[in-house]
């Protein structure tokens, strides 16, 4: 099994294995839902082999193992292709309760023409074109902590290693049974009924349950699938681990 950065507690990447099951070692696999699927994805520029393909129709991975309430600190991490035309929402990833919108906590989504990160319903960050980002590898970066006061914490949206917004936000759902089942989604939204797809291909996706550094974020933005003494791209070296 591959390393990773350390510290995941899910990572699907097909470019490493081509499947959705979790490389973590936390047995946080992933469900293909519909027709999700990989295909052939080679980028000279970023590596990578093998990408999770998207019709922006119905197709979604699903995850119920992996519990991300009562947190002071979670992030993301992930490599998107978007190709949608017009849809007006295209979640990336989302956890919370299916099918309800009373219980939706989206980490990461595109909205007309921007770039959405969000926990809990509160206040996101969008300050990001979404059409910057279509028919091109990005990576993008969610950090959400406790950094706020009260009930609130710090939400920062990273694109290709370079944080572009900041906001406080609400904390992440706390576990009671009025959010049950919890269900954690990568190419829809957990909030509604019809999924808000993505359409597109994504690689190389990490969750934490700690803070990401920039020093992380900006390792993870060179190289589809790095791993601890590998990787396919020279700036896998940027923390002295390759």
């Amino acid at each position: 099994m591959p390393t990773g950065l350390g510290g995941e507690v899910m990572w699907l990447c097909p470019s490493l294995d081509d499947s959705p099951n979790d490389l973590s070692g936390n047995g946080n696999n992933g469900t293909y839902v519909n027709a999700t699927a990989t295909v052939a994805d080679s980028d000279p520029t970023y590596g990578g082999s093998r990408a999770y393909d998207f019709d922006g129709t119905d197709d979604y991975i699903s995850n119920s193992s992996l519990d991300l309430r009562n947190l002071p600190a979670l992030s993301y991490s992930a490599w998107i292709y978007d190709t949608r035309s017009s849809s007006p929402i295209s979640a990336m990833f989302s956890f919370g309760k299916p099918g309800s919108a009373s219980y939706p906590d989206d980490i990461l989504f595109f909205q007309n023409t921007r770039t959405h990160a969000q926990v809990n319903n509160g206040q996101d960050g969008s300050a990001y074109s979404a059409s910057s980002s279509k028919n091109s590898w990005h990576h993008f970066s969610v950090v959400f902590d406790g950094a706020g006061s009260g009930n609130s914490g710090r939400l920062r949206l990273f694109v290709d290693g370079v944080q572009i917004s900041m906001t406080y936000a609400y904390t992440v759902p706390a576990s009671t049974s009025a959010i049950n089942p919890f269900e954690t989604r990568i190419g829809s939204y957990t909030g509604f009924p019809n999924g808000n797809f993505f359409q597109g291909k994504q690689d190389d996706i990490r969750v934490f349950t700690r803070v990401l550094t920039q020093a992380e974020i900006t390792l993870l933005a060179s190289t589809r699938g790095f791993t601890v003494g590998g990787g396919t791209h020279v700036n896998r070296t940027l923390l002295g681990v390759g």
